[in-house]
């Protein structure tokens, strides 16, 4: 039986003193129930290192393997298993480890470390505070996220920072277009990654191990496998719509909208905008992205006449040289589009004849849900759908993956229904190329056509490296301005500036 202890109510604090040390004295020598912090838990220890390192097996540990204790500086201790039973292949690996630590040690790394999977979120936790601190933007956030999950499957044989070695990346460009890439599984994107693609991912990876640096993280100096870019092959990437081409997409969309599977309650409608969100591409030169952010309040749309005469010969007496002059007035619908701040190049003024469409948007967008857009609110914007059971996403702009597959079906839909095969393998960017190659072939100064797009001069010079020079012709060009308005290609800005 245990006597109560005669303790004072009131205690002093001298009187707190010795009881704190006698208790700290007491628990030292205790029998406690985990043996922890005594030596009774070792079994067959082993010192490597007077001092520095030991060997043990662990009394309370089911698996019979030796662990590594040594110590770290400040009277502090790592532990850590060693992952055999064998005595002497756990002398070896102790000793190996106990280097690779102390070597990290020396150069100001951290012993007590993350697991790899633990510092990419931190990195990712990181990369959010720049955005809410405006130093970074949303979008340079995701598409580094994106990059991050690659590296998340690539880095997953190494469980701490420390393990990855400096040449990690030496085959990352052999695993991501083969291991990490399956042609079955991108029936539309036939192509793996690009050297573009790849490097820019590369570049993603060494911000994270740079940070991981500057964090003592991880101090080792990784190699980066760049690749060298053929900056005409990058153009190319997403090519520009050959004009009849482009004319084939325009005259099947008018019917394509309303194929007999597709009339459920938004199917119509969706593709519908779909289809104007192509021709505000092409008309304006924007980035799929850049129109998604478009709010109503980023659109102002001025009416501006274009006055065209056209001569014809004296009916009375043809063989008279004269011709009478008819003057003929069209209306066109001027769009100035200002470019959301938070995009890949930052707030800019496009200026395009692409009001037509964007008056066509916002009276379908009335038609459906019976009163205009406000202003505030998306161009593109979510109104409901079939196919989900939340309606979540209402009032947020259309999703770039929901537009991709509407790409996807309206190609594959091409090829069933009108047997047409592009030789190229063109994408949504193709409306951007198209809108580029278009104004360089007729005339537009190119630094005025990199102001519209966001582009620097050197790779616009990139796209007018590629287009035909026999298309910069006068004739050809009246022959193609025809066309291209038949198409729903307007080309009366070619004359503007």
């Amino acid at each position: 039986m245990v006597s109560e202890l005669d303790l004072p109510s009131n205690p002093t604090p001298e009187q707190l003193e010795i009881l704190q040390k006698y208790l700290k004295v007491q628990s030292k020598s205790s029998d406690g129930s985990n043996g922890y912090g005594r030596q009774n838990y070792y079994i067959d220890k082993t010192e490597i290192i007077p001092k520095k390192l030991i060997i043990f097996r662990h009394k309370q540990k089911k698996k019979d393997v030796y662990y590594m204790r040594f110590y770290v500086g400040n009277k502090k201790y790592k532990t850590l298993s060693l992952g055999t039973s064998d005595k002497t292949l756990a002398t070896e690996r102790s000793l190996e480890r106990w280097r690779t630590l102390q070597n990290q040690i020396e150069v100001g790394g951290v012993v007590f470390e993350c697991s790899t999977e633990e510092s990419i979120d931190h990195y990712l936790g990181h990369l959010k505070d720049l955005v809410e601190t405006e130093q970074i933007k949303k979008l340079t956030l995701t598409c580094k996220r994106t990059s991050l999950k690659k590296l998340r499957v690539y880095l997953q044989d190494h469980q701490k920072p420390s393990e990855i070695p400096p040449n990690v990346l030496e085959e990352y460009t052999k695993w991501r277009r083969s291991k990490n890439w399956d042609k079955k599984k991108h029936p539309n994107n036939p192509k793996p990654p690009t050297d573009q693609t790849i490097n820019r991912e590369l570049c993603d990876f060494k911000g994270y191990f740079d940070w991981m640096k500057k964090k003592k993280m991880y101090v080792r100096e990784v190699e980066y496998p760049f690749l060298k870019i053929d900056h005409k092959r990058s153009v190319e990437k997403n090519p520009s719509f050959d004009v009849d081409d482009w004319r084939s997409i325009v005259y099947y969309m008018r019917t394509w909208v309303r194929k007999n599977e597709n009339r459920k309650e938004y199917g119509i409608f969706y593709r519908t905008i779909f289809c104007e969100f192509l021709k505000v591409l092409a008309n304006s030169g924007l980035r799929p992205h850049e129109a998604l952010k478009l709010r109503w309040t980023d659109i102002k749309l001025k009416k501006k006449e274009e006055v065209e005469y056209r001569s014809s010969k004296s009916k009375q007496d043809s063989s008279l040289d004269q011709t009478d002059e008819s003057k003929i007035v069209r209306e066109r619908l001027i769009a100035h589009i200002e470019v959301s701040p938070d995009t890949k190049t930052g707030r800019r003024l496009v200026i395009c004849p692409a009001g037509v469409y964007f008056r066509r948007i916002r009276n379908l967008y009335k038609d459906k849900t019976g009163s205009f857009p406000k202003p505030n609110y998306y161009i593109f914007m979510n109104i409901g759908t079939t196919h989900s059971k939340k309606m979540d996403f209402v009032g947020k702009a259309l999703s770039t993956d929901h537009l991709r597959k509407l790409w996807y079906e309206l190609m594959e839909d091409l090829k069933v229904d009108k047997d047409i095969h592009f030789t190229n393998h063109y994408t949504m960017y193709s409306c951007r190329s198209f809108f580029i190659n278009q104004r360089l072939e007729m005339g537009v100064p190119p630094n005025y056509v990199a102001k519209l797009v966001g582009h620097s001069i050197k790779t616009m010079e990139r796209h007018y490296e590629n287009i035909q020079l026999k298309n910069l012709e006068p004739e050809l060009v009246e022959v193609r301005k025809k066309k291209l308005e038949e198409a729903d290609f307007q080309t009366y800005d070619l004359e503007l500036g």
